[in-house]
């Protein structure tokens, strides 16, 4: 019955949500979502979420988070600070009013402006998040993540024996390619090379990414285990096969934890989600790239075509939109 009332939701706001102005889109948006995530099948727990959502919405209907100077929203709603939103029932605007607590500097890009109404926002004490940063490029990964580890996964392939890697030095391309080294040819530009890491989960033909959410460089809620077939290890979510969460101490030491938030302060990141590969010769642990707009597909695809069960995506959306709430004092 939940996946069938979830299907039922998802067609009819579907049919009708590019019809309408955003702000009724978006109304409608937090109760399908939150109908989506936290019904348990049962008709009474179907109209407690109703009643519940609409106590939310006339608590926090005159709390606005502003993402600027880039608004994705209407055309693609699946990031995961927007599905935040939707849980906690807050207005989202690109336009700074009265009733705006939060500001997100959102740009999808890998070089970041810094643009002047958020510095003036943030001078005038409004909290502005990701405001400092300004390159998640994976020559900057690269950079920081040796500064903090101590070890990294810059390579020189001229000269490095072994096997490494070659991808774009720009976010969310997905398109790695593995290299035997030393290579016999010029360099290419604006890519970078790195040690390939050995994330082969034994006697399966699959690896292992942990999808990592950071936020205010101190908090990890939830940990993403996420499995690829060998032959698509650099592939996007449509690609990937199975997929765990899971608590961060299940995979992570204290320090490990903790060099992964000094990790996050360096960078500059309030909010980001990190991809980390542990290394299973070593069993060292490496960060290989930093998102600072994440997709959210894996908490608002269909149960038909999620590789995330039910309990585990309501768990998992639950804790980001409970731990964005209270980290950033909008309760």
């Amino acid at each position: 019955m939940i996946q069938s009332f979830s299907k039922i939701t998802f067609d009819i706001k579907s049919s009708i949500s590019h019809r309408l102005p955003f702000e009724i889109d978006h109304f409608l948006r937090i109760y399908s979502y939150r109908l989506f995530i936290l019904n348990d099948g049962s008709l009474f727990g179907i109209i407690k979420i109703l009643l519940e959502t609409t106590k939310k919405i006339i608590k926090n209907w005159n709390k606005t988070i502003v993402f600027y100077p880039e608004f994705p929203f209407v055309k693609y709603p699946s990031y995961s600070l927007y599905r935040s939103c939707l849980l906690n029932a807050y207005r989202v605007s690109r336009k700074f009013s009265k009733n705006t607590i939060l500001a997100i500097k959102w740009e999808d890009k890998t070089f970041l402006s810094c643009p002047r109404e958020l510095n003036e926002m943030s001078t005038n004490g409004l909290k502005v998040l990701n405001l400092a940063c300004k390159d998640i490029s994976k020559s900057k990964v690269q950079e920081v993540f040796e500064k903090v580890f101590q070890y990294g996964l810059k390579i020189d392939p001229l000269i490095y024996q072994g096997k490494c890697v070659v991808k774009s030095n720009l976010n969310a391309k997905h398109d790695g390619r593995v290299l035997n080294c030393p290579i016999q040819r010029k360099l290419e530009d604006d890519v970078v090379y790195e040690k390939l890491i050995n994330n082969v989960v034994k006697d399966k033909n699959l690896t292992i990414d942990y999808r990592v959410p950071v936020f205010g460089a101190k908090l990890i809620p939830i940990v993403y285990l996420k499995y690829y077939p060998l032959e698509k290890r650099f592939g996007g979510y449509s690609d990937m096969v199975a997929c765990e969460v899971v608590e961060p101490e299940n995979v992570f030491t204290e320090n490990e934890v903790s060099k992964i938030l000094e990790f996050c302060q360096l960078m500059e990141c309030d909010h980001t989600e990190l991809d980390i590969l542990r290394d299973q010769d070593s069993g060292e642990i490496y960060i290989v790239d930093v998102n600072i707009t994440p997709y959210a597909l894996l908490l608002s695809n269909r149960p038909e075509a999620s590789v995330l069960e039910p309990k585990s995506r309501s768990k998992a959306a639950s804790k980001l939109a409970d731990t964005f709430s209270q980290l950033f004092t909008l309760s």
